[in-house]
């Protein structure tokens, strides 16, 4: 069941010129939408083709922005933004094109500004995603492109099949993978769950992130700077690079070889992990 029915919609597009995709000629439109903000609502965003960019501020209303490229100039004015609160609560956005079908290297962006949100799942096919200042549960998926996450206020999955995830101020709960980018967690609380196939991934805790840290990359180095509340048992591996611990209170080395270490850190019963096959793997003190 529909409810709260966007309150402003702005259905005349704002031509802008063309652009050129693999030899294909597009137009350019926008489109821009206002919705009424539910308070504790959460926020679901999907596009097939563009980026999508999310952010608090203090607004009144949720304020949509569309950045549309079409084969024509009548496609971007028949084009629509679909945007509803559904009964499990959350605002939903998607694009709706002209007899329901997006046609080749057709794409729409959205830039969104809203007041707030609890709980965020956004997806695109191909483009990156930027969110900052959110909260809850965040789902970030996209086929192709960067992910970038700052100031958010919950857990956080992320996954790309191409692209870098920068994660930033996030004390909760960060699981990421990246199928090929580098990964760097700054900020981020605990447990921590990160692979990626082709990529350096660096991790820096919040000085009061207890662990555990499970850390995977094929082909690149990892780096894991931890604070005075980390604890555990932490093994390190690399198939081909060097191992270094350094500046780490009250860690005893039980195990080290050429291709692997094991350290441990108090009494917590926590496993941490940290492994590469192709790189340096180094553990320092964030403090």
């Amino acid at each position: 069941m529909l409810y709260a029915a966007p309150i402003a919609l702005l259905t005349a597009a704002v031509l802008t010129g063309g652009c050129v995709y693999s030899d294909v000629h597009l137009e350019e439109g926008e489109q821009t939408m206002a919705v009424e903000h539910v308070i504790d609502s959460g926020l679901v965003v999907a596009t097939k083709n563009g980026s999508v960019k999310v952010h608090q501020a203090d607004v009144p209303d949720v304020q949509i922005v569309a950045h549309i490229k079409a084969h024509t100039f009548d496609r971007i004015d028949a084009f629509r933004i679909d945007a509803q609160h559904q009964a499990d609560g959350n605002l939903h956005i998607r694009a709706l094109w002209p007899d329901g079908r997006r046609l080749r290297n057709e794409s729409c962006s959205f830039e969104i500004t809203i007041p707030s949100a609890n709980g965020v799942d956004i997806t695109s096919d191909n483009g990156a995603i930027t969110i900052t200042g959110l909260g809850g549960e965040a789902k970030i998926v996209t086929d192709n492109g960067r992910i970038t996450i700052t100031d958010h206020n919950g857990p956080v999955d992320a996954e790309t099949d191409n692209g870098h995830i920068t994660i930033n101020n996030v004390p909760y709960p960060v699981q990421a993978v990246s199928d090929n980018g580098g990964i760097d967690l700054i900020g981020v609380g605990t447990p921590v769950t990160v692979r990626t196939d082709n990529g350096r991934i660096t991790i820096k805790l919040n000085d009061d992130a207890t662990g555990p840290v499970n850390a995977t990359s094929d082909n690149g180095s990892v780096t894991l700077s931890i604070g005075e509340a980390f604890e555990g048992q932490l093994d390190i591996y690399t198939d081909n690079g060097s191992i270094s611990v350094t500046d780490i209170r009250g860690a005893n080395v039980t195990e080290a070889s050429k291709h692997h270490m094991r350290i441990v850190i108090g009494e917590s019963s926590n496993k941490s992990r940290l492994e590469t096959d192709n790189g340096s793997v180094r553990v320092n003190s964030g403090g």
